[in-house]
């Protein structure tokens, strides 16, 4: 989907996360926003940065 073999493999994860982000419109998510450490609170502050549309299911 993404051209991510070039990364560490343990950095392809992020890299593709981030390029999913970057090419939509709208993120959903199941985030805990009091978790600070949390990667998917980490992507999921980052598409808010980007101006995406975030629906967060942990506050439905």
């Amino acid at each position: 989907m993404y051209d991510i073999e070039d990364c560490y493999f343990k950095y392809q994860i992020v890299v593709s996360n981030k390029k999913m982000i970057e090419s939509s419109t709208t993120l959903i998510c199941y985030v805990d926003p009091s978790n600070k450490n949390s990667n998917a609170g980490r992507f999921m502050r980052y598409a808010k940065k980007l101006g995406k549309k975030v629906i967060n299911l942990f506050n439905e």
